[in-house]
């Protein structure tokens, strides 16, 4: 009956990496076989991050082999999720427990679509376009479109879809 040995499966670590403006961020990620993702598991049921890369799917979990997340791809992804972050962490500051008050595990995906000028809250995560490069930052640039967006969450009580999309 006594514990023999204790396992951490979840070794969660700081990791950092520039934002679309050239801004360091410093974030939480997972430390996973080869590498490190952008998975946080010390905010409620966690924040994670995708790259659809230019497809309108989910995409697959933003990937480094460091904590440095450094390759031109991730600045959009670093922004998301520490923005993400950022946005949990001011709900826990007013008394709440993520989105829905339970943990709500945040997901976000970037490089949504092609030359996508948008970014919104489909009922079961954030998308985010990256516009035309030439003319557009990535649209998960600022805290304020990330939080307007992630407030959609809250405010629709995720039963209304704005968009039926199978992620």
């Amino acid at each position: 009956g006594d514990v023999l040995r204790l396992i951490d499966a979840f070794a969660t670590v700081s990791a950092s990496g520039l934002g679309s403006r050239g801004v360091n961020r410093q974030f939480e990620v997972l430390e996973s076989p080869g590498g490190y993702t952008m998975e946080d598991a010390t905010r409620g049921l966690g924040v994670l991050t995708y790259d659809a890369a230019g497809s309108q799917s989910r995409g697959n979990l933003v990937r480094s082999t460091s904590t440095t997340f450094d390759q031109p791809a991730h600045a959009a992804a670093v922004d998301a999720h520490y923005f993400a972050e950022m946005v949990y962490d001011a709900y826990r500051a007013l008394g709440r427990n993520s989105l829905d008050d339970a943990g709500m595990k945040i997901v976000s995906t970037v490089h949504f679509g092609e030359n996508y000028v948008n970014a919104g809250w489909t009922g079961a995560q954030m998308i985010y376009g990256d516009g035309d490069p030439s003319l557009h930052y990535p649209l998960s640039v600022a805290p304020d479109v990330v939080a307007h967006e992630l407030q959609h969450a809250v405010t629709d009580g995720y039963g209304h879809r704005f968009a039926k999309m199978s992620l």
